[in-house]
């Protein structure tokens, strides 16, 4: 299984946006073919460390992100949201190399206090 793993929630500093990053330097990574994050696999997993925010607003974020990349929003799994706990989403994308659709699976620890 393929794994890549971010932190989520409010930026850390003016240049590190967590919720961009997990979109950008994650998701990104497994439909750019310079990356090709899990090449040859039909699915992998990222695993977000949920620190700060909102649920839904958090969601709102990483969904802005991922469209204005130009993929799909990601799906809340019919478990729904697991505060302090680990809440599922799925995502299929299409890549322009093998193996595609590709499935991502999205796990997001709930991390904060």
């Amino acid at each position: 299984m393929i794994v890549e793993c971010k932190r989520l929630g409010l930026p850390t500093n003016p240049r590190w946006i967590l919720n961009n990053n997990y979109v950008e330097h994650g998701v990104g990574r497994f439909v750019d073919p310079q990356w090709g994050y899990a090449k040859r696999f039909p699915s992998a997993l990222m695993i977000g460390y949920w620190q700060t925010m909102d649920n839904e607003a958090l969601l709102a974020e990483i969904n802005d992100y991922l469209l204005a990349k130009g993929l799909p929003e990601l799906a809340l799994s019919g478990e729904g949201w697991k505060i302090a706990s680990i809440t599922q989403f799925s995502h299929t994308l299409v890549r322009t190399f093998p193996v595609s659709p590709f499935g991502l699976k999205h796990l997001w620890l709930d991390l904060r206090t």
